[in-house]
């Protein structure tokens, strides 16, 4: 059984720049088990980085640089994850101004699903909100 005890709205991290050097350090600190002092460059690449997800965005981030620091001489943006635009297929055809119903279910299924996800639902709850099975929400969010 699960209780919702305890319910916190927190800011994006966009709007805590402090937060984000934290949390990086902390991070980072946690994967070399000693403090490491960031460089100026490092610091403005975080915090200019505009943070579409959460702190497991952040947590990323910092993995990748423990992993790559080094080598990356300054040049920090393949530490970030950026949505490729041109991969994304069009919901709208310009050609034909038809819109492409199958595609945008599809597009609105998943975004449902990453949202009830985010908010601690398990696969079987939204399976069941969603009258489908756990398989197709397993294949729809891959």
């Amino acid at each position: 059984m699960r209780t919702n005890t305890l319910r916190l709205s927190l800011p994006s991290l966009n709007d805590r720049p402090d937060d984000v050097l934290y949390l990086f350090s902390y991070f980072l600190q946690s994967f070399i088990h000693r403090r490491q002092s960031l460089k100026r460059s490092l610091k403005k690449a975080l915090i200019q980085h505009d943070w579409w997800g959460n702190i497991r965005e952040l947590h990323s981030v910092a993995l990748r640089y423990y992993i790559f620091g080094d080598t990356l001489n300054g040049a920090y943006d393949s530490l970030f994850d950026i949505p490729d635009e041109n991969r994304k297929e069009s919901l709208l055809d310009t050609a034909s101004l038809q819109l492409d119903m199958k595609h945008l279910e599809k597009t609105i299924q998943q975004i449902l699903i990453g949202e009830l996800q985010e908010k601690g639902y398990s696969q079987k709850d939204i399976a069941k909100l969603l009258n489908i099975s756990r398989q197709t929400i397993f294949n729809k969010m891959h």
